[in-house]
């Protein structure tokens, strides 16, 4: 299932969850109007039937609404998370340009090479919320490289302990990264999702309508709108896999800029 899910396009997902979701709306509909017909509505209950429909999609419109908006807000900070560490490591290498050659070069082709074994082998692990030891080994030697060297005169010693900060931020935003690497939604929540989703597909599907043709495109519309909401939850939910996975593409681009690759 995760292979399929990592190898379709937001198009096709879209589409496969959509028409998965309007076939068990309709599959629901049909079910009872063939093995269930003394469960659904009496012409003269039907308006109740309605209003309590009514009341049940309100408020599982609403808890969707609040965990697609919960969920985007986490892979906004994410991806907004990456753009901001790369800057940093942005400012480390411009800042090292004020060091001596010796250690201009050095830590440089180190920082390369951090970049570069985040890209290749650190992000494709972030799937599984795992993390790279050779990617944080590496930012253990430029910190200690910058850390352990004595400044030379009083204008050195700014400049030191602002690059001793960029690391440090640098590394608060890898562990951040890292963690936003699982799941967003846990397992419960996803439960409640699915079962409040039968809920509201089970009780449309015993309400009385004047016709069969109505009520089968208003069950096909409400498959449709469930269909919506689970694409977008799974798009939001993993941020670095799937279709709409955030990319390592801004730190790509980070060796082009005449970094000293090792």
């Amino acid at each position: 299932m995760r292979h399929l899910y990592t190898h379709l396009g937001e198009a096709q997902l879209a589409l496969l969850l959509i028409g998965l979701s309007v076939a068990v709306s309709l599959g629901s509909l049909w079910l009872s109007y063939r093995f269930l017909p003394r469960l659904r509505f009496e012409k003269n209950t039907a308006d109740f039937g309605q209003i309590y429909g009514s009341s049940i999609g309100t408020i599982f419109s609403l808890i969707f609404a609040l965990v697609i908006v919960a969920d985007w807000q986490n892979y906004d900070r994410l991806s907004a998370g990456v753009v901001t560490e790369v800057n940093v490591l942005n400012n480390l290498h411009e800042n090292l340009e004020s060091f001596p050659a010796g250690l201009r070069i050095q830590g440089q082709a180190k920082l390369a090479a951090y970049v570069n074994r985040v890209v290749t082998v650190e992000w494709p692990l972030m799937a599984d919320g795992q993390r790279d030891p050779g990617s944080e080994r590496l930012l253990d030697e430029l910190t200690a490289l910058l850390g352990w060297r004595k400044p030379v005169g009083l204008n050195e010693l700014p400049a030191q302990e602002e690059m001793l900060r960029l690391l440090a931020e640098a590394r608060n935003l890898r562990q951040d990264r890292i963690q936003g690497g699982t799941p967003y939604l846990d397992l419960p929540m996803w439960m409640s999702l699915g079962v409040g989703s039968v809920i509201l597909l089970g009780f449309s599907a015993l309400l009385n309508m004047p016709s069969r043709r109505q009520h089968f495109i208003m069950q096909g519309a409400l498959g449709t709108s469930i269909g919506v909401v689970l694409y977008l939850l799974l798009i939001y939910d993993t941020p670095f896999i799937g279709p709409g996975a955030i990319t390592p593409a801004a730190m790509k681009a980070l060796p082009e800029q005449n970094w000293v690759v090792p």
